[in-house]
């Protein structure tokens, strides 16, 4: 993978549009491909995963790396991950244990979607706001597991295209250990031109609930196919003369989605069951900062004599965090800047 790394990098300095030298040495060109991006920085986890190793599984990589670089995405400058992150954690590592007995059986799985039916070949969303059922589907995941969206099964999605997740050739990865790889989309290859890191275009993560995340990526999927494709390939966008240009006006696009793809997910709706409701509000109060919460939850502690978090509602769900919010506004005000990014994801239920 290093070498792999080093390559692309030679290949992208050494074309018709290479731009002065590189640490003084000037490089020939090699190629004659004008559609290589340049002057645009590649990201240093590309770097760390290429060096330190990375996984073989589609869409991972280096899992601590992956991990710590979430950690730092969702959090700002203080108070570090939160409790709800460590036990995610804590349990995914012990799914993950119990889950080595049964990696043989993966072999099942892939013979299953071979010839039984391609919705064994369909990857499942394994998460769950349950950290005991999060661990046990995460134990049992090497077992086949047919697909059924009328069961109420839910795929992994992907933010980059309207598809969900699925094995391509599970056949091929029982003889070889290899797995074989989807034909990019015109997206895809343009974000893959551009450098577009993965965080670049997923939402941003919705904080202790997982099962919401993975709904936003798959709204962010569709969007994807809806509008950006479009966009790149209007005249518009052909027509912008840099890679620079093209890269700040698509990232443009893709930001606007990323935010409504949260929204979606998060906005509180009518019909919304007393549980799904607490559910939104929690993720909405999680996302706040997390110095600023723990202020907010010391002050509701001080007035009501118990934590926020433990609060028993009338409607039978756990946690006061409609009231975090109002404490929130109050203390930090609207115009606080980490609320108003968060108020963008909650449209009509926060005033």
């Amino acid at each position: 993978m290093g070498a792999a790394w080093i390559a692309d990098w030679l290949y992208r300095h050494t074309g018709p549009k290479k731009q002065g030298s590189v640490l003084g040495i000037d490089l020939p060109q090699l190629h004659d491909n004008d559609k290589v991006a340049v002057g645009i920085s590649g990201k240093p986890r590309d770097a760390i995963n290429a060096f330190l190793g990375g996984s073989a599984k589609g869409g991972s990589g280096l899992w601590i790396v992956d991990s710590s670089v979430d950690s730092i995405i969702n959090s700002k400058d203080v108070g570090g991950p939160s409790d709800m992150t460590l036990d995610e954690v804590m349990f995914k590592f012990a799914g993950n244990f119990f889950n080595s007995a049964l990696v043989p059986a993966g072999m099942l799985k892939d013979i299953a979607g071979t010839v039984l039916d391609p919705a064994y070949r369909v990857v499942q969303d394994n998460s769950s706001v349950d950290m005991v059922e999060y661990m046990l589907k995460q134990a049992t995941r090497s077992l086949p597991n047919k697909y059924e969206p009328e069961e109420g099964d839910i795929p992994v999605y992907r933010p980059s295209r309207n598809k969900p997740l699925y094995n391509v050739n599970p056949f091929m990865k029982m003889l070889t250990g290899f797995n074989e790889q989807e034909t990019r989309t015109a997206v895809e290859n343009e974000m893959a031109r551009l450098r577009f890191d993965y965080r670049e275009y997923a939402p941003r993560k919705i904080k202790g609930d997982a099962p919401f995340a993975n709904l936003a990526k798959g709204e962010m999927g569709y969007s994807m196919d809806k509008y950006v494709l479009p966009y790149i390939l209007s005249e518009d966008y052909n027509n912008i003369k840099t890679d620079k240009q093209k890269r700040y006006q698509l990232r443009s696009l893709i930001n606007e989605y990323r935010t409504l793809s949260r929204v979606k997910v998060l906005q509180p709706l009518v019909n919304d069951t007393p549980v799904d409701r607490n559910r939104k509000l929690k993720a909405i109060f999680i996302s706040l900062p997390s110095e600023k919460r723990d202020i907010v939850t010391e002050r509701y502690k001080h007035n009501t004599g118990e934590s926020l978090y433990m609060h028993k509602n009338h409607d039978q769900t756990t946690g006061d965090y409609l009231k975090g919010i109002e404490y929130y506004i109050q203390m930090f005000g609207k115009e606080d800047q980490e609320f108003l990014a968060l108020r963008k994801d909650v449209k009509g239920s926060i005033q």
